[in-house]
């Protein structure tokens, strides 16, 4: 058996689990932020408080690699879409 075949059949049992315990899988977003607690909201602030320099300098290299990474990504995505498309048709 192709070993798609086995990927799919996996993808199936997981979409179908997922689907028959949604109520017990639900997480409260909320719950993981961390508005909700004003010790970790005050260390935050003290953090970036210390060196806003160096914070704005971070993001303004990081954006940039960031956005080439995600674009890299995307072209290894439709690459290995069109593989695997010229690999299904051989089957």
């Amino acid at each position: 058996m192709n070993d798609l075949w086995y990927y799919a059949i996996g993808f199936v049992i997981i979409w179908s689990l997922a689907l028959l315990f949604r109520e017990k899988l639900k997480i409260d977003i909320e719950d993981h932020t961390h508005a909700k607690n004003p010790k970790i909201e005050g260390f935050i602030d003290s953090v970036s408080n210390k060196s806003p320099r160096f914070w704005r300098l971070s993001m303004n290299i990081g954006l940039p690699i960031a956005i080439f990474f995600m674009g890299l990504i995307l072209i290894l995505l439709i690459s290995s879409l069109q593989t695997l498309i010229q690999a299904l048709q051989w089957v």
